[in-house]
């Protein structure tokens, strides 16, 4: 039969024959596993979208929980430039993220009639920018009142190697990563939600058994943060038993 299509020539041409020695050539092996490179690096960020798949049913978990903290006659349609953010925030978190409570409670201030004018929009904002750790702190300082730290570098010795290590009036042991307490701190501040303390007639009360606290920089809730921690931060929590 004729070959109308060329096929056969192509096929004992030198041409087909270069094709099939480049495919075994080491650049083309490179680019397959290049691409294998890729399909993997690709699959460690599957994770949001398995999350968003599964988030219908985590969300009528939630949803329910605020609006169960509300009275039905206190209840109103939420702001949509507070909860549509809040919403899509939530998409990406894990059931046991620490900061989950932290959304209800919002969610559930902005549905009520009586304390959704304390609702600022930046509030949602805040908590995408802020670590479990960081809503702790903040919790912390309902007890405290002042929080401070200061990180001391060791020199080490002949059984340790130099290290460097945060001390701090709070308690560390409730912490996931305590050592970086006082980069939370520089960066609540950064965010308007502290501010440091120790000005014109503020004094910290150092107590004897204490002197290390000496170096310490302090800070104290803004005005802008202590409305945030009415609004956000639930009356019990913790990082560590979620």
């Amino acid at each position: 039969m004729k070959d109308i299509t060329g096929i056969g020539k192509v096929a004992d041409s030198k041409l087909a024959n270069k094709i099939y020695d480049d495919a075994g050539s080491p650049a083309v092996k490179q680019l397959g596993e290049m691409a294998a490179d890729v399909t993997k690096t690709l699959r460690l960020f599957t994770a949001p979208f398995q999350l968003a798949a599964l988030a219908q049913d985590r969300f009528s978990i939630w949803l329910s929980e605020v609006r169960n903290r509300v009275p039905g006659e206190r209840q109103i349609e939420a702001p949509p430039q507070i909860s549509g953010p809040a919403l899509r925030a939530m998409l990406f978190l894990e059931e046991n993220n620490p900061l989950v409570s932290l959304f209800v409670n919002l969610l559930s201030k902005a549905i009520d009639k009586e304390s959704v004018e304390e609702v600022h929009p930046s509030f949602v904002f805040v908590l995408e920018q802020i670590s479990a750790d960081e809503a702790l702190l903040l919790f912390k300082l309902r007890e405290v009142a002042v929080a401070g730290a200061n990180r001391c570098h060791h020199l080490g010795s002949d059984d340790r190697e130099p290290y460097t290590e945060t001390i701090t009036n709070l308690e560390k042991e409730e912490f996931i990563s305590p050592d970086q307490i006082a980069m939370y701190l520089e960066h609540l501040e950064s965010m308007n939600l502290l501010r440091q303390f120790g000005g014109d007639g503020e004094r910290v009360e150092i107590p004897k058994e204490k002197p290390e606290w000496e170096n310490f920089r302090w800070f104290v809730l803004t005005e802008f943060g202590s409305q945030f921690l009415r609004v956000c931060v639930p009356d019990e929590f913790s990082v560590k038993s979620c």
